[in-house]
């Protein structure tokens, strides 16, 4: 009856939101990233409904909302920079979030939050610049309740062994594929490109930017946002259409890895596409500041499994929805929070022994698993399902016509004010899933 090993693939949102969790239960936690150092760095991100409601579990809700970036909402606009649209932020703290929650802080700034939670059990580890190279599992016992432990060879060749191995680490996670079976070079069938590209980046600034965000469609299947994060620098977003003619040429850039050359595609497909884009892409090329220049397509991961033996997914690694779908950060802690209850809901005390933590007893770790599947699952699939397919091209549309009736259409929801009714009687609990209590789980933070 000793607590678990675990081993965590990953220190983004929910490695980090795993080991504090599993942490404060007992068990002995440690978590590798393939960064030399933690990479607090990162875009804005947000958090919604259930997402908010694990944070305010964790304890972790107030240092969050000091953090949180001065967003006022997102302006549509013109080729010209005139305003057609203006969606404010809904801080009322009641019904659902508009484009910009109450809730947005930097990536850098959530990971340095949930990085520093989890050190506080003093049962978390971080190993930085490390990879896992192969696993393997017993499965003299795979029929047992117990299944087999897993066995870890990592980048610097030592070998060790873990009764259970998370992989959060992210969309194109090397967990999934090794647990997939796929081969280097094999397409990952979970993987659903959806025919969009992105490229982030930061410039400088002179502090005299508005705080609110400012989102710009061209015709030719371009948008171009930039969002003010701080008094010095802000962020700059684009994103591109696969069926654009250089789409392909982008597409092959990012399977390389050749940031130059990504940068220089979106240089020449947003070079005409009007309002500060031509300025904004000058800078992504020249200047510094943009050193922090990240590309990818966007993408969704369907997996129809989420663990094999005592190997397990989670968040992006597993079942990320979309990029820009809003959720991506909040389904990562619901994932965390779920795992760490399984884990505690399916662990046995002996009554007549003390006990010191949650991991002082019997814990049936594949049953655990399974119950992370059958209460997550539901809500991850009705989620995904609720995105329909043609989404990208009504959020991203090509024809000038096309571009002129999306504006057409934001102006009149906020002329008839829609998307004040729609905060006012929505919910930002997607799909409404219920999170599910873990009492055990809870006492943890109350008690700390």
């Amino acid at each position: 009856m000793a607590p678990l090993k675990v081993l965590v693939i990953g220190a983004g949102v929910g490695g980090t939101a795993t080991a504090f969790w599993l942490g404060k239960a007992g068990h002995d936690v440690t978590v590798i990233e393939r960064a030399p150092e933690l990479r607090a760095n990162g875009q804005q991100i947000d958090l919604r409904g259930q997402g908010l409601t694990v944070t305010r579990r964790m304890g972790l809700l107030d240092i969050v909302r000091s953090k949180r970036v001065d967003e006022q909402g997102v302006m549509f606009v013109d080729s010209k920079g005139a305003n057609k649209a203006f969606f404010a932020i809904n801080d009322t703290g009641k019904g659902a979030q508009a484009f910009t929650s109450d809730y947005e802080i930097m990536r850098g700034d959530l990971i340095r939050i949930l990085y520093d939670a989890s050190l506080e059990s003093g049962n978390a580890r971080y190993m930085f610049g490390t990879t896992v190279t192969s696993f393997s599992q017993d499965n003299s016992d795979a029929k047992s309740e117990d299944g087999g432990k897993v066995r870890v060879t990592f980048s610097d060749g030592r070998e060790e062994e873990y009764d259970l191995v998370v992989g959060a680490d992210g969309q194109g996670s090397r967990t999934r594929r090794q647990l997939l079976g796929l081969t280097q070079g094999q397409r990952d069938p979970t993987s659903k490109f959806l025919g969009v590209y992105a490229g982030f980046y930061s410039l400088p600034h002179d502090g005299t930017r508005p705080n609110i965000a400012c989102a710009y469609h061209a015709p030719g299947g371009r948008l171009t946002l930039t969002r003010v994060d701080n008094p010095k620098t802000f962020q700059v977003y684009h994103m591109m259409r696969a069926d654009h003619p250089l789409g392909r040429d982008f597409g092959i850039a990012l399977a390389k890895r050749d940031v130059v050359a990504q940068k220089q595609i979106l240089a020449e497909a947003f070079q005409d596409a009007g309002w500060e884009t031509k300025k904004l892409t000058h800078g992504m090329i020249h200047d510094k500041q943009a050193d922090d220049f990240y590309a990818t397509d966007v993408a969704s991961i369907v997996s129809p499994i989420w663990n094999k033996g005592r190997i397990v997914l989670l968040g992006d690694a597993g079942y990320s929805a979309a990029t820009f779908s809003g959720f991506g950060t909040s389904m990562a802690l619901i994932g965390a929070y779920v795992l760490a209850g399984e884990i505690a809901k399916n662990t046995t005390f002996d009554k007549q022994q003390p006990r010191k933590s949650l991991a002082d007893g019997e814990i049936k770790v594949m049953k655990a698993l399974r119950g992370y599947d059958d209460v997550l699952r539901p809500f991850v699939t009705s989620f995904q399902n609720s995105i329909p397919g043609w989404i990208w091209a009504f959020a991203i549309p090509k024809p000038a016509w096309a571009v002129w009736l999306l504006r057409f259409v934001f102006t009149m929801v906020t002329v008839l004010r829609i998307d004040k009714l729609s905060q006012r009687f929505g919910s930002d609990d997607k799909q409404a899933w219920v999170l599910p209590s873990y009492p055990e789980v809870d006492a943890l933070v109350k008690s700390s």
